[in-house]
């Protein structure tokens, strides 16, 4: 489940709430110094049983997915030209009305650099 919410390691993330050990069928246990981090922004170490993250200071500590809150940071504006906007979010990157995924994105730059080899 902590895959699938969709945070990954290197996101920003706020604690919500407090979880109960084995919450929702979360495969760690809830510990009193955890208490401290509610409220505050981490960053994403990593994604596995739980979403670890690092802490200045502290502990590593993993958490269940829905004692978090992902901090969606503002998209990257870049402008091409005076007719086209590209707008750039961590999952694709969108020109005009057409959305290109990162992966699609280094697909054409390779294509490109093939046709100029040739």
């Amino acid at each position: 489940m902590q895959k699938a919410s969709g945070i990954r390691a290197g996101d920003t993330v706020r604690v919500i709430r407090a979880a109960n050990d084995h919450e929702m069928g979360w495969i760690n246990s809830w510990e009193r110094s955890m208490d401290e981090c509610v409220g505050h922004e981490f960053k994403v170490h990593s994604v596995s049983g739980d979403i670890v993250l690092q802490m200045p200071d502290r502990d590593i500590y993993g958490f269940p997915f829905f004692a978090l809150m992902l901090i969606h940071p503002e998209p990257a504006l870049i402008y091409l030209n005076e007719e086209y906007v590209a707008t750039v979010t961590r999952d694709n990157v969108t020109v005009g009305c057409q959305v290109f995924s990162h992966e699609k994105i280094l697909e054409l730059a390779e294509a490109v650099k093939e046709a100029k080899t040739n």
